[in-house]
């Protein structure tokens, strides 16, 4: 089954790789330019007096590093001070959202040469949850049996005779998007009772909009492996019954989600929207069978990492005190948030998986379908509203398609306000990519 994945909010899976504030990156108005370290050891290499400005270097990088204040966020000074252009030595530059950056860490997401992407095994691990739970919900459980084992995955559901069922299943890695299309996030631990955030986490995202492309398979066949009638959807041809499943799982958890934001301190009204309208589409997508809501990566509660959300109160308040999860109420007390002054603006995670042949009925940004053909979603609606201007040099330049279908996101997001502005963020993009 080949899928279209639209990222409906941004994406973070974590790399495990962290961009320096001290030698990574230099944050200038709101944008952040990554620094090629190659380009530049190049550079300087090939200088006469490259022992000197290296050591130059690394002395900036150590005084940073050594938390003095007066000697910090001089790494741009170097640029200067030595008559090198920075855009000469930038991989790329990187839009912020969510306020300033002050010398902090940026946790990259998951990429391939430098491209990012959805890994297979993310996706898998987030069906799996899904599958799991509705057959829970479905067939019922055995609560003692479970909670003794606190890594729970389904063995005796999926793996009754040592062979994981669940093999059958098989997810591709996305196409690798453009290595442009990220943006830095600082996100927050908010509290949803009492509207506190803690220490921002900035995060490298896969911008929301987005559209790649992933493969998935049932692979058993009939006549040969043998499945009972409940995993008959593990059968080639048979994957409709997995976005259904999906979806049911994704139903409930946005439901509960939506009742417990609502009691809360009044902040996650723009989030109850969302998840309201994801609800509505999810249902839609279970009656036609033509994709699924799920969410992945950074951003994900302890309910949608678990088939939590199937245990009674009483299930769950021992699970919790087995776990050391605490007894506070309500649980989780925090959600990860992007936000500016306090206000949400974005949570992560959410994407859309879509069979290819019906992925234009639904709007990439906003989920809903558009049989009456009035849109075609944001990105075609900042695509329109350029109609007005001298499009030509746009589409004929050799950075064209990329240009502007960035700066068409960027338009319905928002961050584009004007035709001048359209023209000044290409040139910069055709000076950073030359």
């Amino acid at each position: 089954m080949e899928l279209t994945l639209q990222t409906i909010t941004p994406v973070h899976i974590g790399s495990g790789e962290s961009l320096s504030p001290y030698s990574d990156y230099i944050y200038q108005s709101g944008e952040v330019y990554y620094i090629d370290h190659q380009k530049l050891e190049e550079y300087l290499f090939n200088l006469e007096d490259a022992t000197d400005l290296i050591n130059q270097f690394v002395t900036i990088i150590k005084k940073q590093a050594s938390g003095n204040s007066s000697d910090r966020y001089k790494l741009e000074d170097f640029f200067v001070n030595n008559s090198m252009r920075l855009r000469d030595f930038v991989s790329k530059k990187v839009t912020v959202s969510g306020g300033q950056i002050k010398g902090e860490e940026i946790q990259r997401t998951i990429s391939t040469g430098n491209r990012p992407y959805i890994p297979g095994s993310t996706l898998k691990g987030a069906i799996r949850t899904a599958l799991l739970y509705t057959h829970l919900k479905d067939d019922g459980y055995n609560f003692k049996r479970m909670n003794r084992n606190r890594s729970y995955i389904g063995e005796d559901l999926f793996d009754k005779s040592g062979n994981d069922i669940m093999n059958f299943l098989h997810l591709s890695d996305s196409e690798p998007l453009l290595n442009e299309e990220v943006e830095v996030v600082k996100t927050y631990r908010l509290d949803i009772k009492e509207g506190k955030d803690n220490i921002p986490i900035t995060k490298e995202v896969i911008q929301s909009g987005l559209e790649t492309n992933i493969h998935l398979q049932s692979k058993a066949q009939k006549g040969y492996h043998q499945l009972t009638n409940k995993f008959k959807y593990l059968y080639q041809n048979n994957e409709n019954e997995i976005l259904v499943r999906i979806n049911k799982f994704y139903i409930d958890l946005l439901e509960k989600e939506i009742k417990e934001l609502k009691a809360s301190n009044g902040s996650f009204g723009m989030v109850i929207s969302l998840y309201t309208e994801l609800i509505n589409e999810a249902q839609e997508l279970m009656e036609t069978k033509e994709g699924a809501i799920l969410r992945l990566g950074a951003g994900k509660t302890f309910f949608e990492n678990s088939i939590a959300n199937l245990f009674s109160e009483n299930e769950l308040n021992r699970v919790r005190k087995d776990a050391n999860l605490g007894n506070h109420d309500p649980f989780p007390k925090t959600r990860t948030v992007v936000s500016n002054d306090g206000k949400v603006k974005e949570v992560l995670g959410w994407v859309r998986l879509i069979k290819n042949e019906v992925k234009n009925k639904y709007d990439t940004n906003q989920g809903r379908q558009n049989d009456n053909n009035q849109s075609k979603g944001k990105v075609k609606q900042g695509a329109n509203e350029l109609k007005y201007a001298n499009l030509r040099e746009f589409v004929e330049d050799r950075h064209g398609a990329k240009a502007f279908k960035r700066m068409a996101v960027a338009r319905s997001r928002g961050k584009i306000k004007s035709y001048n502005q359209y023209k000044e963020e290409f040139e910069t993009y055709k000076r950073l990519h030359d």
